[in-house]
């Protein structure tokens, strides 16, 4: 008899294939996501009784328990297929439905019950993990008679080589009904009771690391620790991997003559390293941060082909070419404008940060128009201010440069015989561009693609057709801002997208 808790309901089901994200790819069912969450008013008392029939009878149909493996490059170009590839699986979609249905009912018995220095669950992250493990290596070296010993354990294949009879067994120590779950959970579970005794370690799925903190000359005893997982693997058919475990040291004590024997796994001598890479953070002895830093700036490098590192990473979400990032020079003024632009280097936002926005403002404006908005740093609606400081300071060429649009798009159709009022369309272009490219009142075209003509005679002109009040206002905006003394006047360099909306245009 199956428990009413585990099993499925149609409203439940039909919650999951709603929320479903159809660009997914296919697995071996060739059943796509976009089917399912289409129909899914269709679908759900369907998928609703193979679920629980499923959990009823203890069988999963086949073709949910089959996969296509693809093979991952580790190092470049791969040496064996043992060590230098990564299977990844891709299920079928369905069977990944029904795995997060049962894991919803599974995860509540887990939590209680597994080890507290798992940090691969809800509620804890690879932040937590590392937080654990170097506040007491920052107290300890504060203290100044005390260093750090590391030992980095890496499992061979982990999610491979997980002994089914094993697992049952620890399962049902954990007085936990078991059934489908993802590996995640499965290898959560396998290792439950790995080095349960030593205090200062973390477990990340099968990313496991000890810390131990030794007294200055005192003994180490993290060897003992090391045997023990070392059984530990044997006894449950899984493998260190003596070549991937590593060693670090972390000491700042000018005479320390603690002991430190050599960590051994079989026959191999476990190397001590200088830095080590721990849930995607550069680890270094010295406990500086230029590793992680030269390791993030090679991964935003990765693209040849741009100018910065910024454009191919930024630039490609938000349409902006992005700010180059510059060494900070410790004025605290300085601050916000340094952390906006290095945000925009690592953050994942489709909308201009706001430091890129007013450093995009800044690249556009002669030094002069830029002590206007100096004292701004980069803060959210910094760049509106300046915006509106550069408007009330100089006046807002857009709208001078939307009256001339507006007048040369009321001239009628121009036709190619029609030689008289293609010269007077011409003339009236011409005298937009002079009016607007003049070297004492330069303004910004935003991109405006004018096009050439040849200069106008000396002539009457033609006269100019009936304006409308808004072209009124702007023209004489205009002929007030080209009024104004050269003293109090400022000039604009020419860009291609001078003023950015909140909406990332």
């Amino acid at each position: 008899h199956v428990p009413n808790e585990f099993l499925v309901s149609e409203a439940e089901v039909y919650r999951s294939l709603s929320s479903l994200q159809v660009a997914k790819s296919i697995g071996p069912d060739e059943l796509p996501n976009k089917v399912l969450k289409e129909f899914a008013t269709e679908l759900s008392p369907i998928i609703q009784d193979i679920y629980n029939e499923s959990i009823k009878e203890a069988y999963i149909p086949d073709l949910l328990k089959s996969s296509i493996i693809s093979p991952i490059q580790k190092v470049t170009p791969p040496q064996s297929i043992e060590s230098d590839l990564r299977p990844i699986s891709l299920t079928c979609n369905l069977a990944k439905i029904m795995e997060e249905f049962f894991c919803r009912r599974f995860l509540s018995q887990l939590t209680r019950k597994i080890d507290p220095r798992q940090f691969a669950r809800k509620g804890h992250s690879t932040t937590d993990a590392l937080l654990f493990l170097l506040q007491p290596v920052y107290e300890a070296l504060d203290s100044g008679n005390a260093c750090a010993r590391f030992f980095f354990a890496n499992i061979s294949k982990g999610f491979d080589r997980i002994d089914h009879h094993i697992q049952m067994q620890e399962l049902m120590e954990l007085d936990i009904h078991p059934g489908t779950k993802l590996g995640v959970i499965l290898f959560s579970v396998m290792t439950n009771k790995l080095i349960s005794d030593w205090h200062l370690r973390t477990k990340f799925v099968d990313d496991t690391a000890a810390l131990e903190i030794i007294p200055r000359n005192s003994i180490s005893y993290l060897n003992h620790t090391v045997d023990e997982l070392h059984q530990f693997s044997v006894n449950h058919y899984m493998s260190l991997n003596p070549l991937k475990c590593k060693e670090m040291v972390i000491n700042f004590m000018n005479n320390n003559n603690s002991i430190m024997k050599p960590f051994v796994i079989g026959s191999n001598v476990v190397e001590r390293v200088t830095n080590y890479k721990l849930l995607g953070v550069q680890m270094s002895e010295d406990l500086k941060w230029n590793k992680h830093v030269d390791y993030i700036y090679k991964k935003l490098d990765n693209d040849e082909n741009t100018e910065t590192v910024n454009d191919s990473m930024y630039g490609k979400r938000t349409g902006l070419k992005g700010a180059e990032i510059a060494s900070f020079d410790g004025k605290p003024v300085k601050w916000p404008y340094f952390c906006g632009i290095f945000s925009s280097l690592v953050n994942k936002n489709d909308k201009p940060m706001p430091a890129v926005k007013l450093a995009h403002l800044n690249s556009c404006l002669t030094d002069r128009v830029r002590a206007v908005i100096a004292c701004l740093t980069g803060e959210p609606g910094d760049y509106d201010r300046a915006v509106k400081q550069l408007t009330e300071r100089h006046g807002d060429p857009r709208e001078i440069i939307d009256a001339h649009l507006r007048r040369i798009s009321s001239w009628p159709h121009i036709k190619d015989k029609d030689r008289e009022e293609f010269q007077r369309f011409g003339d009236a272009l011409q005298a937009a561009v002079f009016a607007l490219d003049k070297p004492d009142n330069r303004h910004e075209l935003a991109s405006i693609p004018l096009c050439t003509f040849s200069k106008p005679k000396h002539e009457k002109p033609p006269d100019d057709p009936p304006k409308t009040p808004e072209e009124n206002k702007a023209m004489h905006c205009g002929k007030a801002q080209i009024s104004t003394p050269i003293s109090e006047r400022v000039a604009l360099k020419t860009v291609s997208v001078p003023f950015i909306d909140d909406s990332g245009g």
